[in-house]
């Protein structure tokens, strides 16, 4: 470190892997570099310490027009590496240490642990799933296969309590058929992927009623999907609706 800059890191490869021609990190003027330990490497740039340190960060992560740009290079260099690399670790937004030295000595520190990290990352892919479901429709659904519903929807006479009844027995019919479709979804995902975590809904103008992550051998994906497709395809005239996106830098599962 000069006294004017830090080391940003966006993540860590084996030793030797080729960076990509002309990757631009979060701070233009400030070259992408490789930092070395002994069996691995950080991938990193400098940063002007006066916009880095906590006091400043606290300020510039509330405004828009600095941090979108940033958090968009640092995503862009990801994946970046991510295409030319076999396997890589990769950082979150602002993983900061004081100097390249610092960097190095992490590396070698926690050494043992990155090198899991990246023969369990080596040829996957990170991939969101939610799953979405409309209950008035799947109410309908329900009323359809419900042994009382029949002989109680077919009646005029039929007095209120009765009626009312017959929705709650829907409604929580409803609820149940839609975790039991969740559960044949998750069962279906799980023989194609190697690890699956759930996720908080929260920041999401609907809450989903299934919202995860899995990492997925690169060979699977286009099973993965094809399956994922026949779901929606399957049970959107149910009031599901079924989102995928990806593939993502595999942040959930370094943690």
């Amino acid at each position: 470190m000069t006294a004017d800059t830090y080391t940003y890191v966006y993540g860590v490869q084996r030793k030797g892997e080729p960076l990509p021609p002309e990757l631009v990190g979060v701070e233009d003027a400030c070259a992408v570099e490789t930092i070395a330990g002994f069996r691995l490497q950080a991938i990193t740039s400098q940063v002007p310490s006066r916009s880095f340190t906590a006091e400043s960060l606290s300020l510039l992560l509330e405004d828009p027009a600095w941090l979108a740009p940033r958090v968009r290079a640092h995503e862009a260099l990801i994946e970046s590496c991510m295409a030319a690399s076999s396997s890589l670790v990769p950082f979150r937004f602002c993983t900061i240490f004081e100097d390249r030295e610092r960097a190095r000595r992490e590396l070698d520190d926690r050494e043992s642990y990155f090198l899991w990290l990246l023969e369990k990352l080596d040829g996957m892919e990170e991939w969101e799933i939610r799953a979405y479901v409309d209950l008035d429709t799947l109410v309908h659904t329900a009323a359809l296969s419900s042994p009382e519903a029949p002989e109680k929807r077919g009646s005029a006479g039929f007095a209120y309590m009765a009626r009312k009844q017959l929705e709650r027995t829907l409604a929580k019919e409803a609820e149940n058929l839609a975790y039991r479709r969740i559960h044949e979804i998750q069962d279906v995902l799980s023989m194609l992927s190697r690890d699956q975590k759930e996720l908080a809904a929260k920041d999401l103008d609907q809450e989903p009623w299934l919202r995860e992550v899995r990492l997925i051998p690169r060979t699977n994906v286009p099973r993965f999907l094809e399956r994922l497709d026949h779901f929606q395809d399957h049970l959107e005239p149910q009031g599901f609706d079924i989102r995928v996106t990806g593939p993502w830098p595999a942040y959930h599962f370094v943690e």
